[in-house]
């Protein structure tokens, strides 16, 4: 924008000023009559008119038309004052009065000129005004449109509007990927419902937004490349014209997509069933634990020792479940769990077999055979002695898992001549788990114990690594 010149800085504070008319135009007199003075005092050899000029121009630029006549005609009164032979300014000669006259209409008319000036100056300014006032409030404008554009782009939502025919005039790019389409103008609102719901559209959707201005619900969207279905969170609304009271123009839509959230819902729904699953058959473990144990223990002191081995030994296996979400645990893992306790200074055990991956079931019961050959080891088998070790060797060839528990330097065996629920556990309950059979043989190096079922897993991936 141009640069006002030095005049107009000058000028349009002054014009800015207000004064009354009557001290306005005695300012004027009290001036003129000061310069005609200073004129008849010092500098009587020049034109009796020079000096009036600027003040004539100044009046009639700052205080406008009326003050540039009031300061005329008092400088033409002072004029004749001074060029009267007797300071009778009506007393001129026909020369004198004919300077007068022409006098007046020339400063007339430049006091006419310089106030239109004064008048286009302030015209000037006031449409400079409005121009920068326009200018700051297209800017502003323009800003929050390229934030709110900016908000649409990046918005995670689908964000679309159509017009009251139902023609998609927009939708961001958020909204274009959900759905998989090209070019959004060149469809409708119902080619982004399934079959299902595009008669809600007419039949529920579309009177609500008429009645109440937005419908909210969930519907199910299609993905336009691949037919999938996508259900999404729909809210839409009326876009009027203007404000509020405006007409109604179209429809806007900002849609949230739910597949997370439901797959999030399916998995919390999974995994409470699995976890009540889980809890019946700890339950149910637990409760074989203690009957089986209340029924062989020879009294309540030595049932409570075993079951809280046992329980222990239960508790260890999950544990190590319970590290990877109970979905499976390696055996390398359960096996060292287990025979923790029986640990000493010396190589009493010895682990050899691949990294297998059990499930949970079968994990939880190979922990409890361990627990019991293990108690029963040290109690009366090769970890009683010194010089007793254990050999657990296993082996999985395609689905067919085979699992050894071998003693070795130990006490001499002897067949028992009742078998408790420590026998049924191995050779039934966990021989169960693996689909299989286990057997419990008592030779004269010790005890030894055959586990063999199908596996469903494959080899962990710690040893595929």
């Amino acid at each position: 924008m141009p640069t006002p010149s030095f005049l107009a800085r000058l000028l349009l504070p002054a014009l800015q000023i207000k004064i009354a008319p009557v001290a306005r135009f005695g300012l004027i007199l009290l001036v003129v009559a000061a310069v005609a003075l200073l004129r008849a005092a010092f500098i009587t050899d020049i034109l009796p008119y020079l000096f009036f000029i600027p003040i004539i121009l100044l009046s009639a630029l700052v205080f406008g038309r009326n003050s540039g006549i009031v300061a005329t005609l008092a400088a033409a009164v002072a004029a004749g004052c001074s060029m009267s032979p007797t300071g009778n300014p009506l007393s001129l000669s026909v020369a004198q009065w004919s300077a007068q006259g022409l006098f007046v209409l020339v400063n007339l008319g430049i006091g006419f000129l310089a106030a239109e000036l004064s008048r286009s100056l302030v015209l000037l300014e006031n449409l400079a005004e409005g121009r920068r006032e326009a200018i700051h409030r297209l800017a502003a404008a323009t800003a929050k449109h390229t934030r709110l554009a900016s908000i649409v782009e990046q918005s995670q939502e689908f964000i679309g509007y159509a017009d009251l025919e139902g023609r998609v005039q927009f939708v961001n790019e958020s909204g274009k990927r959900l759905v998989g389409v090209a070019d959004p103008r060149l469809t409708v609102v119902e080619d982004y419902f399934t079959e299902a719901d595009r008669w809600r559209i007419s039949a529920e959707i579309l009177p609500a937004v008429h009645a109440h201005g937005a419908w909210t619900g969930e519907v199910e969207f299609r993905h336009f490349a691949t037919g999938a279905l996508i259900p999404v969170r729909y809210n839409v609304f009326s876009l009027r014209d203007g404000d509020a009271d405006g007409a109604v123009v179209g429809y806007g839509t900002v849609t949230t997509d739910l597949r997370s959230q439901k797959l999030a819902t399916a998995q919390r729904e999974m995994l409470t069933r699995e976890l009540a699953h889980r809890m019946k058959n700890t339950l149910s473990i637990v409760q074989a634990i203690v009957s089986q144990s209340l029924r062989a223990s020879g009294s309540v002191a030595q049932a409570r020792d075993v079951i809280a081995a046992r329980l222990t030994a239960l508790s260890r296996a999950q544990d190590i479940l319970t590290a990877t979400s109970w979905t499976q645990a390696d055996i390398h893992d359960v096996v060292q769990a287990a025979i923790a306790p029986h640990r000493d200074e010396g190589a009493r055990f010895v682990a050899d077999g691949p990294h297998i991956d059990l499930d949970a079931q079968r994990a939880l019961g190979l922990s409890l055979a361990l627990h019991e050959l293990a108690t029963n080891a040290a109690k009366y088998g090769a970890l009683s002695t010194a010089a007793g070790c254990v050999r657990m060797i296993w082996s999985l060839d395609e689905k067919i898992f085979r699992f050894e528990w071998i003693e070795q330097g130990g006490p001499e065996v002897h067949v028992p001549e009742s078998r408790g629920f420590g026998s049924r556990l191995l050779e039934r309950i966990v021989a169960a788990y693996f689909d299989g059979s286990g057997v419990l043989q008592f030779g004269q190096e010790g005890v030894r114990f055959v586990l063999e079922g199908e596996l469903v897993s494959h080899p962990s991936s710690a040893e595929e690594a």
